[in-house]
């Protein structure tokens, strides 16, 4: 990618049509120029496909362990928290 063209308070529209297509090519576009209610969409999207993924590695080691083992584990809430207390 080039150089970034320096902002110097003339010729606006020229540097908006520049920048505006870096941050589309690097898909930054959206935390600028998007809508603000597909900006909160695709956040909350993101975290909802997070705690899907997050809950699924909870229920792997979950299902994988004894019953003495769930002792170890049962006030963890993420897997790591869960990886890390069955290691010690």
């Amino acid at each position: 990618m080039g150089m970034l063209t320096s902002f110097f308070g003339r010729h606006y529209m020229q540097w908006k049509l520049k920048i505006e297509i870096v941050l589309k090519i690097r898909e930054l576009w959206n935390l600028v120029g998007g809508n603000k209610q597909k900006l909160v969409e695709t956040h909350v999207n993101a975290l909802v496909a997070y705690t899907k993924r997050k809950n699924r590695a909870l229920s792997l080691i979950i299902q994988s362990l004894s019953n003495n083992q769930l002792i170890v584990v049962h006030q963890e809430i993420i897997a790591r928290g869960m990886w890390e207390a069955l290691a010690k």
